[in-house]
């Protein structure tokens, strides 16, 4: 059975498997803060793309060192994403970014921003290195499959990593155990049954939508 975050987003592991991790969090970290920050994690480069398009706009800065900076640093922090690294700071932006829900509105005022700003050439400039951003991290993220499916022969998607690396993000601040393994006793309490009815308490909508059951 497919697991979900609040968002929608899709995880492939074993329901048992992923809320077992999750009860270890428990109740510091509930599992629908734990979904929140992995979808975070994912949308932090693309937040940290559009802030320095907003700081280097305001700043009148020339459309070479636009296309530089927003094609590097988010290129950059997708490695990191990849490589299971992540900065305090960037990931909760990434959870602010994607709780905003709105990306079409802000999308729309950076462009009217960057137009009166610097002009058509900083705004083709920003799209470009956006355009080229997403055809490196494309192939970053095969490359990951590609390795993954070689070393544990097993295929994943990208928030089933997400997910993992929720896991150790959180884990890490409450000084719990990074050891992904599920003990057998871990799998046969009820605890991560508590955990799932936790989830669904905090999101009802989506468990009816996406016949989470």
């Amino acid at each position: 059975m497919t697991i979900y975050t609040p968002g929608g987003m899709p995880i492939s592991f074993p329901m048992n498997y992923a809320f077992s991790l999750l009860a270890r969090l428990y109740p510091k970290y509930r599992p629908h803060k734990v979904l929140k920050i992995a979808e975070g994690m994912d949308k932090a480069p693309e937040a940290i793309a559009y802030l320095l398009g907003f700081i280097l706009f305001a700043l009148r800065i020339s459309p070479i060192i636009i296309f530089t900076n927003v094609l590097i640093l988010p290129v950059i922090l997708r490695w990191m994403h990849i490589r299971s690294k992540y900065i305090d700071y960037v990931v909760n932006l990434g959870v602010i970014f994607n709780s905003i829900g709105t990306i079409g509105i802000i999308s729309i005022a950076l462009t009217v921003f960057g137009w009166y700003s610097v002009g058509w050439q900083g705004l083709v400039a920003f799209l470009c290195s956006r355009f080229f951003g997403g055809f490196i991290n494309s192939i970053l993220e095969a490359q990951e499959k590609s390795r993954i499916r070689v070393l544990a022969k097993v295929n994943y998607n990208e928030f089933d990593r997400c997910f993992i690396d929720a896991y150790r993000f959180c884990a890490n601040k409450i000084g719990v155990t990074l050891d992904l393994s599920v003990s057998e006793q871990e799998l046969a309490s009820n605890s991560w049954q508590i955990i799932y009815s936790d989830y669904s308490h905090k999101n009802p909508i989506l468990f009816k939508m996406k016949d989470f059951l």
